[in-house]
């Protein structure tokens, strides 16, 4: 059974999406996501 509109929008808020902005039925969403550019494991 396929999810409903309601139920993709709560489950994407509930894995870190952030909703931004909500015109009518139409949801903006957001999510950051921190990348380390750095290879840090050689450090001591």
């Amino acid at each position: 059974m396929p999810l409903t509109d309601k139920e993709m929008v709560k489950l994407v808020l509930e894995n870190g999406w952030v909703e931004i902005r909500q015109r009518g039925s139409r949801h903006h969403l957001k999510k950051e996501v921190f990348l380390s550019c750095h290879d840090f494991s050689s450090w001591k």
